[in-house]
């Protein structure tokens, strides 16, 4: 749970020095949550407690996609690129541990469903 306090901070402390200006620079980092879309796939298992709900930068079938951008967006969740291909997505007002016990009907798994799509409806 400290590494992903740690990571939330550090976060939070780099979206307050952030500019708007540098923000509407910046493309939209499109990632993907691999392994299906149904929402139990949006649910954080007890191996992602002190790392977060993974996705990729990488595209692969039977994916959702989103952006970065998008589920910062949600007020409720934050996402943090942590290596080239690899991408955190943390809880905001709560821990991994109530996100996994709350499961697809926590408010993180309901916000996921909301900003996600399936690639294909995004190819359109």
């Amino acid at each position: 749970m400290r590494i992903a306090e740690n990571i939330k901070s550090k976060a939070q402390t780099k979206s307050k020095t952030s500019t708007k200006t540098k923000n509407e620079d910046k493309p939209n980092t499109k990632i993907y949550r691999w392994n299906g879309t149904i929402p139990g796939n949006l649910v954080p298992r007890e191996i992602d407690k002190n790392s977060g709900l993974s996705f990729s930068t990488i595209f692969k079938p039977n994916s959702l996609a989103t952006t970065i951008e998008e589920i910062n967006a949600t007020g409720v969740l934050y996402a943090i690129q942590d290596s080239k291909t690899h991408v955190s997505v943390y809880p905001i007002g709560g821990t991994m541990e109530d996100w996994i016990k709350q499961g697809t009907n926590s408010i993180w798994t309901g916000e996921l469903i909301q900003v996600t799509k399936k690639w294909d409806i995004l190819q359109k």
